[in-house]
């Protein structure tokens, strides 16, 4: 895909829900001096977290509605319990604007019905983007002006890689990328729980466990071979690594991986709308 990452020029953003992902986002965007924090308008409800995004140096405002005033992208980035009352307030004032949403599980059929006159897009990015390393999914342009969707691609491209990905598929992608970090954090505390029980330092552990996935998820990228292929490289015939991953295949990780994914499918379409 490719991404405009130069200054957006005069486009103004808007945040409504001042949360870590917000914050990942504007760190993003003002590192790569797309928009200037001047041109940047933000609403939460969390103290410390506001306090946060202010510190960034952009505009804080009273409510909703103002931030959509002011803005020509406006990232709803709120619970997706309370997209209702968020898109309710706002929905007057969205005409002719470019409403990115990374509510999980709200189609962009639904944000259509309180405002058929936004350019929406719907996003799933993922916490990576705080060091700027995420994933983010984002819908096909469709309708919407080439200017207005190469921005939002720049906002998000800015902290990491994008990927466009139907709608109808946004809630199993979330799976892949929008959970995933749990999973890996999960498999990093089992391998240095076990190593503390066999005697290893649990800081060095740590360290070793994350580079290793580091140096892993380089190699995936970037060697031009499969996951397959990249296991049978660590493995020798009779070797430690095939001994510990004959554990994988009698306890059938790949099997609990996927029931983990569809499970967290399942869990995007109930909550969401």
């Amino acid at each position: 895909m490719l991404v405009n990452r130069t200054s957006l020029g005069p486009l103004n953003l808007g945040v409504i829900g001042a949360g870590h992902m917000s914050y990942a986002i504007i760190t993003g965007v003002l590192k790569r001096d797309l928009i200037p924090p001047e041109q940047i308008t933000v609403r939460g409800i969390e103290q410390e977290m506001l306090s946060a995004h202010k510190a960034l140096g952009v505009k804080v405002a009273d409510d909703n509605c103002s931030v959509v005033k002011a803005s020509d992208l406006v990232l709803l980035a709120v619970k997706p319990q309370t997209v209702d009352t968020v898109m309710e307030e706002i929905s007057p004032f969205l005409k002719g604007k470019c409403l990115i949403s990374i509510a999980a599980g709200v189609s962009r059929e639904f944000l259509k019905k309180y405002s058929d006159e936004a350019h929406i897009i719907r996003v799933m990015p993922n916490t990576p983007l705080l060091l700027g390393y995420g994933a983010s999914a984002v819908t096909p342009r469709g309708e919407i002006p080439e200017n207005l969707y190469q921005a939002a691609i720049s906002i998000f491209s800015a902290a990491g890689e994008v990927a466009c990905i139907e709608d109808g598929l946004m809630n199993a992608v979330i799976g892949v990328n929008g959970s995933s970090p749990a999973y890996f954090f999960r498999m990093a505390n089992a391998m240095v729980k076990s190593a503390v029980r066999q005697g290893i330092d649990s800081g060095v552990a740590l360290r070793l466990a994350a580079r290793t996935m580091e140096g892993a998820a380089q190699m995936l990228l970037h060697s031009g071979k499969s996951a397959s292929e990249l296991t049978d490289m660590v493995c020798s015939p009779g070797g430690t690594t095939l001994a510990a991953l004959t554990a994988f295949d009698e306890m059938e990780f790949d099997r609990l991986i996927d029931e983990a994914m569809r499970r967290c499918t399942k869990r995007a379409l109930e909550i969401g709308k």
